[in-house]
């Protein structure tokens, strides 16, 4: 399933101390974790005990962790959207992420898996291996020579590649006849090896974040085998089960360090996952995540992507360049050149997790010199896998013509989302007028059908009540017309109840409402979930906002 990647922030961050942090070698000292495999003496299981300690096993599963989980472990894969990592769901998990997620206290049933004891008295056999690796890229480090140690580490990585070759269907491009051919295994494909090298890495990672969260930290984002985080290296709690077979293993294979500080910087800009870049400088080079985007020749790379981050605008697009491939050269007879193609800026954030708490941070903009402001939040995770998925989709569709810049895009995107997700399945359509539209179309067949509380209108309205009520409606700010009300009388006009959702737009409406017909009943107009922060709105706008 590859590495554990997510941004749980988004915007500038407070000015403080963040450090970036990476497991050691991480995917060549895993390799060492996988001792010989017994696979005569293989059985199946659908008992937790059976997958704790040092395991090699797969399984099935239906989990749920607790709602105040800030960062459940359980990867769930999707087919174009990568990881994410909801409350609950169903998922295939390693032996270390099941250990994992029982010490957090999940709530785990075993749909089907199976485990595979190690041979007794077996050494780990890729030990050897990792260890000339490790010994090479620590003396070439030490030369200051990064060219070699980059290549030692790509040659360690490799390895672990090549027990994953294969086990994903791909096709690769044959320049001995011009056609793509299936990527074949190679001699040591391996895939109970290679899940259970991902998964454990995984598992060292999360039980990192999770101990760093459970001790106030802020997670800003992780990516693979590192992450972004507030929390000094003296307070890592290295003292999962996981995490002190990896230390042992550095102690055994290398330096005995199985945390390497990457960056120290004081003020981040996060992005998305695989998206982070430095405003303020710490005791370190810059944290300089890209997010795909590749920055002009000879600019200051930090500089210029927090420039584009601060200063992007919709529909934004930007000459980007690549090396032609070897399809492009063969069928077009080039040679390796660069190929320019204008390509749109996307810097927003992902929704692999659920943003909460938004508010406007000042960041440091790199032309100028000067304090700016820009939309910061946090984030939760999502209940399930279904609810990022739908966030995602809308936030693409509103992303279209929008940014997430201020405050105000904020608020017109929680208005955009809260229908689409409070309306789904119900015929009700998102116009120009966003929420406040509908509502005021609800609120106008509530009035005249008697509804939500309200006292039943007879057959045949006194004469000028709909002009009287179309007045006190354009009057309060609502432009509303006589045939408004009375189309909303007839009974093919549907009311909802227990349907809508509550954003800022509709709150004076509400207000209005509550006013000139007290016996409404916010109960039947909110969809449950929303009826706490419906009434919270307006108490606030009654007491604190009401215009004079």
């Amino acid at each position: 399933m590859g590495g554990a990647n997510f941004g749980s922030h988004y915007g500038p961050t407070e000015v403080s101390g963040y450090y970036d942090y990476d497991l050691s070698g991480a995917y060549t000292s895993a390799l060492v974790d996988v001792l010989l495999p017994d696979y005569s003496n293989a059985f199946s299981s659908t008992d937790v005990q059976d997958y704790l300690g040092h395991k090699m096993g797969f399984a099935y599963v239906r989990f749920c962790f607790d709602e105040n989980e800030p960062y459940p472990c359980i990867p769930c894969k999707t087919d174009m959207r990568g990881i994410y990592y909801p409350r609950s769901g169903e998922a295939y998990l390693t032996a270390p992420e099941i250990a994992v997620a029982h010490n957090m206290g999940c709530d785990i049933k075993m749909l089907f898996g199976s485990v595979i004891p190690w041979v007794k008295g077996s050494k780990p056999i890729f030990k050897t291996f990792t260890t000339i690796i490790r010994d090479q890229r620590a003396k070439y480090e030490k030369e200051g020579n990064e060219l070699y140690s980059q290549l030692i580490k790509t040659l360690g990585n490799s390895v672990y590649g090549k027990t994953a070759q294969g086990l994903v269907e791909r096709n690769v491009f044959d320049s001995n006849n011009g056609l793509s051919k299936k990527i074949p295994y190679s001699p040591i494909t391996n895939a109970q090896i290679a899940a259970h090298v991902t998964g454990y890495v995984r598992a060292c990672l999360y039980e990192l974040i999770m101990s760093t969260a459970r001790k106030g930290y802020s997670i800003i984002s992780a990516t693979t085998d590192g992450y972004l985080t507030d929390c000094p290296e003296h307070e890592l709690d290295l003292s999962g089960a996981n995490c002190q077979r990896f230390l042992e293993i550095c102690r055994e294979v290398g330096d005995g360090e199985m945390i390497k500080l990457k960056h120290h910087v004081r003020q981040l800009i996060a992005m998305k996952t695989r998206g982070q870049l430095t405003t303020e400088l710490g005791s370190t080079k810059p944290v300089c995540a890209k997010a795909g985007v590749k920055p002009p020749k000879g600019v200051d790379e930090n500089g210029w992507m927090v420039k584009a981050f601060l200063d992007r605008y919709p529909g934004q697009r930007i000459e980007q360049s690549h090396l032609a491939s070897p399809r492009d050269m063969w069928r077009d007879r080039i040679d390796l050149v660069s190929i320019s193609m204008n390509k749109r800026l996307n810097l927003e954030f992902d929704y692999k997790r659920c943003p909460v708490n938004p508010r406007i941070v000042e960041v440091r903009h790199p032309e100028t010199g000067e304090m700016v402001e820009h939309l910061a939040f946090d984030t939760v995770p999502w209940p399930s896998v279904e609810d990022g998925l739908f966030a995602r989709t809308h936030f693409d569709e509103w992303r279209e013509n929008n940014c997430l810049k201020t405050m105000e895009d904020w608020d017109n995107w929680m208005d955009f989302y809260k229908v689409k997700k409070f309306t789904k399945g119900t015929g009700l359509k998102y116009t120009k007028g966003g929420s406040l539209d509908l509502f005021r179309l609800q609120v106008l067949r509530a009035i005249t059908q008697g509804k939500w509380g309200l006292p039943e209108q007879p057959a045949r309205v006194p004469k000028g009540y709909y002009d009287k009520l179309a007045e006190q409606l354009t009057e309060a700010g609502f432009s509303t017309t006589k045939k408004d009300c009375s189309n909303a009388k007839a009974k093919t006009r549907k009311v909802y109840e227990q349907v809508l959702s509550v954003t800022k737009k509709i709150v004076p409406l509400l207000a209005w409402l509550k006013d000139n017909y007290p016996d409404a009943d916010m109960a039947l107009i909110f969809h449950p979930t929303e009826l706490a922060e419906a009434e919270k709105l307006l108490v606030e706008y009654q007491t604190k906002l009401r215009p004079a």
